[in-house]
């Protein structure tokens, strides 16, 4: 049995900040990965998200499929760009990896069959092809993809340019593919979703409409009175506060990008063990830390305790005594959830 069969008839959602704003406030792994949680309680089979920090976040709090994409660079194709972006995606996490397999010219050189061979060889994942055109499709598959998105219709010089998803071109692909085609592509209603599966669609994504409160706010705004005035940013400008100026107990660094722009692999990183999962132990202490450039790891989700409910962490070895602080307390009793 695929994974893509745990897809079947259901609503795969977009976790994903917008791309064109990049001080978007959801531009954040924690608040995707939470995102991504209320939309399976919501009762989303699948999530597709962008980029290893993301999938990662997503990853450590949910085990339905997870649909994997890397947006890199200003070229044509950015949407996986190449098989190094793939291997990436994978090894953060993702069941399927979702590439752009339109026929523009990929920024590695490399054709799309290539970048397929080189996902098998190196990774267990599946390969979606996201495809703008009925040929694209067709040469997907025989490229070796496992299945096929309409996700770039409306996107290349190639498509259609529509406000609405491009339904005929799923009909189309259902008609001629033997692997399952998913519906993505500027789905925003319940009418929408009814008429992809009635076209055939083996599942159909959605993104911005459920979850970017930013994207949807700016849809709605131009229907109020208010729509004319000058808009206030979420964010103040930048010549009104000087970076590090404290407004409403968050500093600039705080609400915007973290302030480190040094290298990755040399940004401060701080290992915590918090006391349960909730914001206030985990979310907080890594905004607190990314006010001052840093970063924190915290242990995978399935060893926290929640509230008042103990963390799954190894017991220690039989006669042993719990470790102790610095300060001879007892680490077990500190950081154990009931010990609240």
């Amino acid at each position: 049995m695929s994974v893509l069969d745990d897809l079947t008839g259901g609503l795969v959602v977009s976790c994903q900040p917008l791309p064109d704003e990049p001080d978007d406030p959801m531009r954040d792994p924690y608040v995707q990965g939470r995102v991504a949680a209320a939309v399976v309680r919501g009762g989303a089979v699948a999530v597709r998200a962008n980029g290893p920090a993301d999938i990662r976040a997503i990853r450590a709090v949910l085990d339905v499929p997870v649909i994997g994409l890397y947006k890199h660079g200003t070229d044509d194709i950015f949407i996986t760009p190449t098989a190094a972006h793939a291997i990436e995606v994978a090894r953060a996490g993702a069941d399927i990896i979702a590439v752009d397999a339109t026929d523009r010219p990929r920024p590695d050189g490399r054709s799309f069959a290539d970048t397929v061979r080189a996902i098998r060889e190196r990774t267990d994942a599946l390969v979606l092809a996201d495809v703008s055109t009925t040929a694209e499709g067709v040469a997907a598959v025989e490229a070796g993809a496992d299945a096929v998105a309409t996700t770039l219709s409306g996107y290349t010089l190639a498509s259609p340019q529509t406000d609405g998803p491009d339904l005929g071109l799923v009909a189309r692909l259902v008609a001629l593919l033997p692997v399952p085609v998913i519906a993505e592509g500027r789905y925003r209603t319940k009418e929408q979703i009814g008429r992809a599966f009635e076209a055939g669609a083996h599942a159909v994504v959605m993104g911005n409409a459920v979850t970017s409160p930013l994207w949807i706010t700016r849809r709605l705004v131009p229907a109020t009175p208010r729509a004319a005035a000058p808009q206030r940013r979420g964010r103040a400008d930048e010549e009104t506060y000087p970076p590090g100026h404290r407004r409403g107990g968050l500093t600039a660094a705080t609400i915007g990008r973290p302030a480190y722009a040094g290298p990755a692999d040399r940004q401060p990183t701080v290992a915590l063990v918090p006391l349960d999962d909730r914001p206030v132990n985990t979310y907080c202490p890594q905004m607190t830390a990314a006010s001052a450039g840093a970063q924190v790891h915290l242990p995978p989700r399935e060893l926290l305790g929640r509230f008042f409910t103990p963390g799954d962490a190894p017991p220690s070895p039989a006669g042993s005594a719990p470790p102790t602080t610095s300060t001879g307390t007892s680490s077990r009793s500190a950081c154990s959830p009931t010990a609240v």
